[in-house]
């Protein structure tokens, strides 16, 4: 199967996190995955392409759910009709009910071979990719690399984010092996985490997080997309926005 760039984008659109299979199929997918839209036309074309996609080993389909402590997670086998049905189903079951917690869904994730395809095409350095949550003032950081874990900790102090210890006194601590992402595991990573008192939390704009990897129109001059590409695709996404600016006004 030789891939088209719209297939790249599908790939790329989960290439950190899986997500539901129907997000593939909403009206706005570019502002969903803050990526291009891919465009395809109908539902149908977009089904055809995920299971092929699917079949070609790029794609896995899954259901996951968690009745208890543990996710349990079983592949599901679709041919384009029966994914199309579903996303169908679960449009009017959301729009009829709402989205249940726990009630089992169907995600579409990257398979290592998938995954493999897209470092291809997209040459991540991944000692430069970091992974930060935070649950109330405890943050979490974890990084590809000793040199670049510091480099984020100072990021915060340039926010004026307040630490509880000094930068030198916080512990890193090996990570033998690291899940960078949910498909990739890397030899080595490393982590800290620590409280802050005030000040921001959040580290690295949009742009600078874009280092890591090769992205969708970074500039006018690189990216996947063509300058020409680039330009359209923003036009869109400024046409929308003001058209939804102008329905809530």
């Amino acid at each position: 199967m030789e891939l088209e760039l719209v297939d790249y984008l599908l790939l790329d659109y989960v290439s950190e996190s899986w997500t539901s299979v129907t997000a593939f199929f909403g009206s706005h997918t570019g502002l969903f995955f803050n990526k291009p839209a891919h465009e395809i036309p109908t539902r149908q074309e977009i089904a055809d392409r995920i299971i092929a996609l699917t079949n070609f080993g790029l794609f896995s389909l899954v259901e996951r759910k968690k009745p208890k402590s543990r996710w349990h997670v079983k592949e599901v086998n679709f041919d384009s009709r029966a994914l199309y049905h579903y996303t169908q189903q679960e449009y009017q079951r959301e729009k009829r009910y709402g989205r249940r917690p726990g009630f089992p869904r169907v995600n579409i994730q990257l398979t290592p071979t998938g995954g493999k395809v897209w470092e291809e095409q997209f040459q991540p350095h991944w000692e430069k990719y970091h992974l930060s949550t935070t649950d109330e003032n405890l943050t979490i950081v974890q990084a590809g690399s000793k040199n670049f874990l510091v480099e984020v900790l100072n990021s915060y102090q340039e926010q004026q984010a307040r630490f509880e210890k000094p930068i030198g006194q916080l512990y890193l601590q090996e990570l033998r092996p690291w899940a960078a992402v949910y498909w990739k595991i890397l030899p080595l990573g490393y982590q800290t985490y620590f409280k802050t008192i005030g000040g921001a939390t959040e580290f690295y704009t949009q742009n600078e997080l874009r280092t890591w990897r090769y992205q969708w129109g970074n500039t006018l001059r690189e990216g996947l997309m063509s300058p020409s590409q680039w330009l359209i695709w923003w036009q869109k996404q400024y046409m929308w926005l003001e058209r939804e600016m102008w329905l809530t006004d």
